[in-house]
This record gives structure tokens, sequence and C-alpha cells, in this order.
């Protein structure tokens, strides 16, 4: 496994606040690959009233937006009864008031997020979770179109077979992740 997969693990383990997760996404943007690009944004303001952990552009056939909402590594995915937990159905939450919000304030062609859109939360970690636990998300990632669940661990697995000379060659290639003014100043232009 590479430094950086090390590294990545390393802060996993020590259940760092979610702000220290979100900075190491903005210094490492390769971990947003998953989810599209190559427009990366963090802290993504919805008008006054709400603000993403980060949003991904993909163009291709229209332009498609992901909107990510960041959670704890170390908060649970479900409760002891096999429900989502708070912190997951919280999560969730504020993606539909996204989702919302951007409905409501659509001004098609003229909008700064106009596009087909889905969320995805990132939360927990796959080492603790039980196999009916990963049976429940995968059977909840199938049933839910809109909203997709990974635990933050599994951001890092098409690196770990990489060697330390590829990941570095990959991270100097990837885009950088740009803050919410300096994507809406390059947006107006």
């Amino acid at each position: 496994m590479n430094q950086f997969c090390r590294d990545f693990e390393n802060l996993l383990k020590k259940s760092p606040p979610e702000e220290a997760l979100h900075q190491f996404v903005v210094k490492h943007p390769v971990l947003l690959e998953e989810f599209g690009g190559p427009l990366y944004i963090s802290k993504p303001s919805l008008g006054r009233d709400y603000t993403a952990d980060f949003a991904v552009r993909t163009v291709g056939n229209g332009i498609f937006w992901t909107f990510i909402e960041l959670e704890r590594s170390s908060h649970p995915l479900f409760t002891r009864q096999g429900l989502p937990s708070k912190a997951l159905n919280t999560a969730i939450m504020q993606i539909n008031q996204w989702f919302s919000w951007l409905r409501d304030h659509a001004s098609p062609g003229y909008g700064v997020f106009d596009g087909e859109r889905s969320g995805v939360v990132v939360i927990g970690k796959r080492d603790r979770l039980s196999a009916l636990d990963l049976r429940r998300l995968r059977s909840f990632n199938e049933t839910h179109i809109s909203v997709r669940v990974v635990t933050w661990d599994t951001l890092i697995d098409p690196f770990k077979s990489m060697s330390d000379s590829l990941m570095k060659a990959k991270e100097r290639e990837a885009p950088k992740v740009l803050g919410d003014a300096e994507f809406r100043m390059q947006s107006a232009i």
C-alpha cells in the first residue's frame, strides 16, 4: 500500500472531526474522482440557506452534479435495530433539502447548478459494519436512486494497489478543488 493510503487510514483511525476529513479531501481531490469531475467545489452555497460539503460537476451528454455530505468516520450507519442511524438520516435529509431548494430556485439555463443531480453521504467505516449491515448498505444503495451512501475507507480502494510514484503522479494530475467564491467568479465569466 502506498503512503497516501497509509496516511488516510491513519487519519481515519483517529476518528477526526468532520472538518479535518474535509480538509484532507480538499488537499487530495483524487478522493472525489469516484463521484465524477473534473470540477470539484468545496462548500458550495445554495443561496443563504444551505452549504454542501462538496459539489462535483461532470459534463458528458449534459451536466451532472453530485452533492456530497460528509459525516464523521466514527459515526455508525445503522442502529442495533437495523435502521439508519441519526447521523445518516440527518445527512440524507440535508441532501433532500438541498434538492428541494435547487428545484424551488431553478432558473433553467441560468442557474449555477443546472443539470441532473444526485447526492452522496460519506460516513463511517466499512470495517465497523457487520455482514448484515453491509447487506443493508448495499440494499439501501440499490433502492435509493438519488442518494448513495459510502464509507470513508472505500474512497481509497481504487488507489491501494498503486505504487508511491504512481499515486504521486495521479495526485499531481488531479484538478484542484475550488472554493465557492472562486467557482462563482469563474462561472460568471
